[in-house]
């Protein structure tokens, strides 16, 4: 079964396991809880080095995906620059669709 990325996320937000927005996001690195933090490929230049930066210093995965709109859209929002994924469970199935070139954004 091909899992979709977007569903996944969806998914994931309904069971409380999303944290959108640079600062909650920032928070879920610092508490430990994220599990794979996903930055929008239109992410402004000052969230990008704030999330990554924080991501290497904590050792999380992140990854870019689809734009601010896509990915809001796949939360419930109008569009979010970074989301982080606070499952293990749902982290590796949005990595496992990506490498088995699962349907994107």
């Amino acid at each position: 079964m091909k899992i979709k990325i977007p569903t996944t996320i969806s998914l994931a937000k309904r069971a409380g396991k999303v944290s959108s927005g640079e600062d909650a996001v920032k928070e879920a690195i610092r508490r430990g809880t994220a599990a794979l933090v996903i930055l929008a490929e239109d992410a402004g230049a000052n969230t990008l080095k704030s999330i990554t930066d924080s991501c290497a210093y904590y050792n999380v995965k992140y990854i870019s995906l689809g734009t601010k709109e896509e990915l809001g859209h796949a939360i419930g929002n109008s569009f979010n620059a970074v989301i982080a994924i606070c499952d293990a469970g749902f982290a590796k199935s949005i990595e496992r669709a990506i490498n088995n070139g699962g349907e994107v954004l």
